[in-house]
């Protein structure tokens, strides 16, 4: 502003006004309360199952993933959902999902999510068979629209542990000398393969039979592929009284801790 005062000297000076700008229908404006703003509509992975329970590399499952509209304010439309398994592989020409969608689509559609609501979609997999035990990432990518046509993009993911089922097998027995008196010893010895895919841990042999006594052995871990030399000693506790057989018992733990053993018949020294 341009003035006179009263000794004609001129001068200037400035003063503020102020003009509210309202945006289009849903955009707010700086009068509303920073809690009270429309905030961009999220569709967030509450949770998820898999049938079966456990996932066997291999073996084919169904995914249940469990999906809400955390918006109060607005439905989401036109709603598009692409699961995208973890990639595995080395290299550019080894690289695989691990999980493969067994109807050939991994990309579903859903119309219309309400305020608040929740939805549930069932997609059936099947695991890779080399897989490694261990979590996989699937990621959860979404497209959707607001009410009034506003564009949205998201990303969840879940992990699903896939487990490989443990096996191993066992070399002939070596058993010197075959015959011993009571308090005599003999000297057993075989070998434990791995021929899993997943890691076997604390490998332990214990012998069992009332004609003997000792024969523990602790093998340790075995990788897949590995094997584990057994070598012990047995001491004649008593005569025999059965058809000379001994139990061997081959004992493990999987990676979640799990013991598992199973029960080998053989002929023990006489």
């Amino acid at each position: 502003i341009l003035y006179i005062d009263d000794l004609c000297n001129q001068g200037a000076c400035t003063i503020s006004t102020y003009v509210e700008c309202v945006g289009k229908p849903g955009a707010g404006d700086l009068n509303e309360d920073a809690d009270k703003k429309v905030s961009t509509p999220r569709i967030i992975v509450t949770g998820f199952e898999t049938n079966p329970t456990d996932v066997l590399a291999g073996e084919s499952f169904t995914l249940m993933l469990h999906l809400k509209n955390t918006s109060q304010k607005t439905a989401v439309n036109n709603v598009e959902f692409d699961l995208e398994a973890a990639v595995e592989g080395k290299d550019t020409t080894t690289t695989y999902s691990a999980f493969l969608p067994t109807s050939g689509s991994n990309t579903f559609y859903v119309p219309q999510i309400g305020m608040g609501e929740s939805v549930d979609i069932a997609v059936d997999f099947t695991a890779k068979a080399d897989l490694a035990q261990k979590p996989y990432v699937m990621n959860v990518k979404m497209k959707y629209e607001d009410s009034n046509n506003n564009p949205y993009e998201s990303v969840g993911s879940v992990s699903i542990p896939v487990r490989q089922i443990s096996k191993y097998d066992i070399s002939s027995f070596t058993v010197l000398p075959t015959d011993i008196t009571v308090g005599s010893e003999s000297n057993i010895m075989f070998s434990v393969y791995n021929t899993g895919k997943t890691k076997l841990y604390n490998v332990k042999v214990r012998m069992e039979s009332d004609a003997i006594s000792g024969g523990d052995a602790f093998v340790g871990n075995l990788d897949s592929g590995a094997t584990g030399n057994v070598d012990v000693m047995v001491m004649g506790a008593a005569p025999t009284a059965d058809d000379g057989t001994i139990r061997v018992i081959v004992s493990y733990e999987d990676e979640t801790g799990k013991v598992l053993s199973e029960a080998l018949a053989k002929d023990e020294p006489t």
